[in-house]
C-alpha cells in the first residue's frame, strides 16, 4: 500500500536556504547537526506539473551519503493563508554521490499572470527521523506548453470529506482525479504518450494513484482500488488502451491522428470518472512532440 509522505517542519535546523529563482539549475543549500542537503531544481526550472529535482546529501564531514531514502512533501503556502500539498512520487535512494531525484507533479505556478498565487517549498527527512527534517523553498513556473494535467472527478458515491487550515468547517466533494502529461513522443507517424495519475484525499494528501492503493484508509470514505484504466484518443471514437508501467506511469502507444488535442478516460473499480458532463476530459497542449 502506498502511504503519502506527512510534512515535516524543521524546527532546531539551522536553514540558510536562498530561493531557487525561476531560471534553472540553481541550487540551495540546508543544514543541520548531521547532514547538509542541496537542492537543485530541473535545468529549465520547475514549472507547473512534471518538475524533477537532484537532491543531494552529505554528512557532517562533507561526505556523500550513499543508499539512503529521502522523504519529500511539497507545500505551498497561498496568499489566502490557505496551504496544499502536491502529488509527488518521491526521491529515488541516494547513489554514490549522494545524489537522489525527486519527483513533483504541482498543481499551481507560484505566479499566475503576473498574479502572485504563493509559495512553494519542499520538506524532506531522512530515514523517518524529525531531527532531519529541512524545508527548501522553491520557485514554480508557469508551463510553457499550455496545459499538463486534466481533472475527473468521481460519482456521487465517491466523495471525499476534510477541514482546511483556515477553518473547522467540513468540505465534502467529489474526489477529485489528476491525470499529468509527461510528454508526447512522436514514431513514424504516430504517437505516445506517458501519464501520471494521482488522486486527492484532502488539501495534505495527493497520493499516487494505481492499483492496490487505498485512498482515504479509515475514514467513511475509504476506497481500495482493485482495477482501473487509462484510455486515449484523438477522437473520442477509437480509443488506445495505456499499459501501466511503474506506479501511476501509463503509456499508451500507437495513437493515430494526434495534432494538438488528447482525449483522455479513466476508470477505477469499473467506474469511468468524468469531466463537466463526458465520461473523458480533454487534455489541449501545444508542445513540440519529439
Amino acid at each position: 500500500m502506498i502511504k503519502p509522505a506527512i510534512f515535516l517542519k524543521a524546527t532546531a535546523t539551522t536553514i540558510t536556504a536562498c530561493i531557487l529563482a525561476a531560471c534553472g539549475g540553481e541550487s540551495s543549500s540546508s543544514s543541520n547537526s548531521t547532514h547538509t542537503m542541496t537542492l537543485t531544481a530541473p535545468a529549465m526550472g520547475a514549472m507547473d506539473g512534471k518538475s524533477v529535482y537532484t537532491l543531494n546529501v552529505k554528512d557532517i564531514d562533507g561526505i556523500a551519503a550513499s543508499d539512503v531514502s529521502p522523504q519529500m512533501t511539497p507545500l505551498m503556502n497561498m496568499v489566502s493563508g490557505m496551504q496544499h500539498s502536491a502529488p509527488h512520487s518521491g526521491c529515488t535512494d541516494t547513489d554514490v554521490d549522494g545524489n537522489a531525484q525527486c519527483t513533483v507533479y504541482f498543481l499551481m505556478p507560484s505566479m499566475m499572470n503576473s498574479v502572485k498565487m504563493g509559495d512553494w517549498e519542499l520538506g524532506f527527512t531522512l530515514e523517518d527521523n524529525d531531527q532531519e527534517a529541512i524545508s527548501i523553498p522553491t520557485t514554480v513556473s508557469m508551463a510553457m506548453n499550455g496545459p499538463t494535467k486534466v481533472t475527473m472527478t468521481g460519482n456521487s458515491g465517491d466523495l471525499v470529506s476534510y477541514t482546511t487550515n483556515m477553518s473547522d468547517d467540513v468540505t465534502e466533494e467529489n474526489r477529485k482525479y489528476y491525470i499529468f502529461n509527461n510528454g508526447i513522443m512522436s514514431m513514424e507517424g504516430t504517437h505516445s504518450v506517458e501519464l501520471f495519475t494521482a488522486a486527492k484525499e484532502n488539501m495534505m494528501s495527493f497520493p499516487t494513484l494505481a492499483e492496490g492503493v487505498v485512498l482515504s484508509e479509515g475514514t467513511d470514505n475509504e476506497l481500495t482500488v482493485s482495477s482501473m484504466s487509462v484510455q486515449v484518443s484523438t477522437d473520442t471514437t477509437t480509443w488506445v488502451t495505456a499499459t501501466s508501467s511503474t506506479s501511476g506511469l501509463w503509456n499508451a502507444t500507437g495513437i493515430v491522428g494526434y495534432t494538438d488535442t488528447l482525449y483522455i478516460k479513466l476508470s477505477v473499480n469499473g467506474e469511468e470518472k468524468t469531466s463537466g458532463e463526458n465520461n473523458y476530459a480533454e487534455l489541449t497542449s501545444s508542445e513540440m512532440s519529439m
